[in-house]
């Protein structure tokens, strides 16, 4: 018998794994409550520019909160409203400017390569250790 195959590729699991690292890093570094409301615990990472549009900057911390899923995650992408709160606290914690540094820092990114992904894995496993 036949297992079916996997719908994730093995470049899409080590982005996985990678996100799971940085994101207990960044739980330790930046404490376990959502960086946007501070009022609940964070659940997941919240990339404040899209990682659809700037592939180079989703495992860049500078383009990263940490955040709870609903409300405030959910309605970064659902609420107008509530994104245009969102978007005032992210100029809170990361400046006025912050587009402008983030776009400046995809320029000069590396490309996520696979060999570049495993570099970085390793980067992380190393630094969990530490932490």
């Amino acid at each position: 018998m036949k297992l079916p195959k996997s719908k994730n590729s093995p470049r899409k699991k080590l982005r996985e794994e990678i996100g799971r690292l940085q994101y207990k890093l960044l739980l330790k570094e930046r404490g376990e409550l959502c960086e946007i409301c501070q009022q609940r615990i964070a659940t997941c990472r919240f990339h404040i520019l899209p990682v659809g549009t700037y592939p180079r900057l989703e495992f860049h911390s500078e383009n990263i909160l940490i955040s709870d899923w609903n409300p405030c995650h959910f309605s970064w992408h659902h609420s107008y409203f509530k994104a245009q709160r969102i978007e005032e606290r992210i100029k809170e914690l990361r400046g006025a400017d912050y587009k402008e540094r983030l776009q400046k820092a995809n320029a000069t990114a590396p490309r996520l390569t696979t060999v570049y992904l495993r570099m970085l894995l390793a980067a992380y496993k190393e630094m969990s250790k530490c932490v």
